[in-house]
């Protein structure tokens, strides 16, 4: 308790609101400010800006977001730890999806059961 009290732990829920892609991706921007407003480095983070990934186009703005973190990483001075259940990612382009994340992605946990998976580091 005392971690929320203090701000050094900060719980957000990110409701699904939008039926666009544009419209979801202007909400997301406003919710990754919101979310990195009075942080202070080094911070770790850990969820998906996109709850619904299960649409062509929520999908589509969750890997836009993703090349967009991936491509200024190196000064975002913190931690991401993004979390995806495989099989709710839209499944028409379901191959070219985690291809696609494993490139924006420095390592990858793939846990299929507690205590069951590996650790992937595609670079």
């Amino acid at each position: 308790m005392q971690y929320f009290q203090s701000g050094k732990l900060r719980v957000i829920q990110i409701h699904e609101t939008c039926s666009t892609g544009e419209a979801m991706f202007e909400k997301s921007k406003k919710e990754v400010q919101e979310i990195l407003e009075g942080l202070i480095p080094p911070y770790r983070i850990v969820g998906r800006i996109v709850p619904n990934i299960s649409t062509l186009d929520g999908m589509s703005v969750q890997m836009d977001l993703e090349k967009k973190t991936h491509a200024c990483f190196e000064d975002f001075r913190g931690s991401v730890m993004c979390t995806y259940d495989v099989s709710t990612i839209e499944k028409t382009k379901r191959k070219a999806w985690m291809e696609s994340l494993r490139q924006t992605h420095h390592t990858i946990i793939h846990a299929t059961k507690f205590g069951q998976g590996g650790v992937l580091c595609p670079r």
